[in-house]
């Protein structure tokens, strides 16, 4: 990607989204949620491509899966890379395939608030790509891509092992964890009707 080039995004998401694109000299596209969803709406998604467009950034919001077939038939047809923001999806299925595993790339957070949460700032980024991958623990790790070497403008985002810890037992309970939210979300949804009478949020 080059300087200016666009990234479409939802606007109904939380400034960090924004910020990922921003912050490296790319330009966000903002479009607009579907109201049965609150996820990007695919049907708006194509009228935003332009000719700098290089890549859509779904975000999986309300512990729901944000990917469609409509928005994977999309990026293959145009070209562009399909990016995950994982942070409030974790164990969300789509066809079987885990949220975090249908794109190019995804982002996690594990901030505490989190359906997966450690006990302090926390994350991770997952790629099928061998290259990408490379790259992105080069990042991580202040551009170095080995011992006194820098080959990228880097920054120190490792995972400390105390927070990997953690994650590492709280995974375990994830689904069980999950089934609990759900539980709590149908009884939200099934008595606080004044809140909920025009809503579309299913339950997943």
């Amino acid at each position: 990607m080059q300087v200016g080039d666009e990234v479409i995004v939802p606007a109904n998401t939380y400034i960090a989204s924004i910020l990922a694109i921003s912050e490296n000299g790319l330009k966000p596209v903002l479009v607009e949620p579907s109201i049965e969803t609150y996820q990007i709406d695919d049907n708006r998604i194509e009228a935003a491509i332009t000719s700098k467009t290089r890549a859509i950034l779904i975000v999986h919001l309300y512990g729901q899966c944000a990917y469609t077939d409509k928005i994977d038939k999309i990026c293959k047809q145009y070209n562009l890379k399909l990016i995950e923001d994982n942070a409030q999806a974790h164990g969300c299925l789509y066809n079987g395939k885990k949220t975090g595993s249908l794109g190019d790339a995804a982002g996690h957070s594990f901030y505490p608030g989190k359906n997966l949460g450690a006990f302090g700032d926390a994350g991770a980024v997952t790629t099928n790509d061998q290259e990408l991958a490379k790259v992105i623990r080069a990042i991580a790790n202040y551009g170095s891509t080995k011992k006194y070497v820098f080959k990228y403008i880097g920054r120190n985002s490792r995972l400390d092992e105390i927070q990997a810890a953690v994650l590492n037992v709280k995974l375990k309970y994830l689904d069980e964890d999950l089934a609990i939210r759900k539980e709590v979300a149908k009884y939200y949804i099934g008595n606080i009707l004044n809140s909920f009478k025009n809503a579309h949020l299913n339950i997943l």
